[in-house]
């Protein structure tokens, strides 16, 4: 299932086996943003929002029809 192969994946960016995106099969593209891809969040503000980044969850959030 779809969360099955999504924690697969993060398991591959925990242990860096994740090949970098290359530009014309020459130039690597910075990879720096998959660090935030999983365990952040937006926190609404009165002004701006705040990402808040939690470095070992080990949790996961299921939203469906309106119920988590």
């Amino acid at each position: 299932n779809a969360i099955h192969a999504i924690m697969l994946y993060r398991r591959k960016l925990d242990r860096a086996q994740i090949k970098p995106l290359m530009l014309l099969h020459t130039i690597p593209m910075c990879s720096s943003q998959y660090e935030r891809m999983f365990n952040t969040s937006r926190v609404p503000g009165v002004d701006t929002d705040t990402l808040v980044h939690v470095n070992e969850s080990k949790h996961i959030v299921v939203y469906h029809k309106g119920r988590f």
